[in-house]
């Protein structure tokens, strides 16, 4: 994110909607855009003259121009975006192996699981994606990452 220059604007909206709407805020589980990492690197949160609140209502009324459904469609595209932000947010530490190379785990743990909950996955699934992977295909081998591949993950 380039400094003086805001993420996508959906992001920022989407914590300006919940802010509003208490059912929303509690479906996608969003605080203040400066809460999360994706959002505050740039310095920039506000744009004068423009009102996310407003924008994210225009958004909402283009995906029921499109016909999508409020509950079985819209609501869960906005679970994703939110669980990106959430994802951004997910910290590492390092998990030090006396007798195998260091590791990696989740140090804030809420975090992974609501955005494991807005994605409808298992927690310790994601947990194992973010800090792991898979090598091969007729035995597959888990090879843990450490700390600066899971954050890439």
């Amino acid at each position: 994110q380039a400094q003086g220059e805001r993420n996508y604007h959906i992001f920022y909206q989407l914590c300006a909607g919940g802010k509003a709407d208490a059912a929303l805020q509690a479906s996608v589980q969003t605080t203040d855009p400066q809460d999360y990492k994706y959002l505050d690197q740039s310095g920039v949160i506000e744009i004068e003259g423009m009102n996310d609140e407003k924008e994210f209502n225009i958004v909402r009324r283009g995906f029921g121009t499109l016909g999508m459904h409020e509950e079985t469609e819209v609501l869960p595209v906005l679970q994703i975006v939110a669980a990106v932000l959430h994802l951004g947010n997910i910290q590492f530490e390092v998990v030090q192996k006396a007798m195998e190379e260091d590791s990696s785990a989740v140090s804030n743990p809420a975090e992974l699981d609501i955005c494991a909950a807005l994605l409808g996955i298992d927690s310790a699934e994601l947990n194992k994606n973010l800090t792991s992977k898979n090598i091969g295909t007729r035995s597959v081998i888990l090879v843990q990452y450490d700390v600066d591949k899971a954050k890439e993950a």
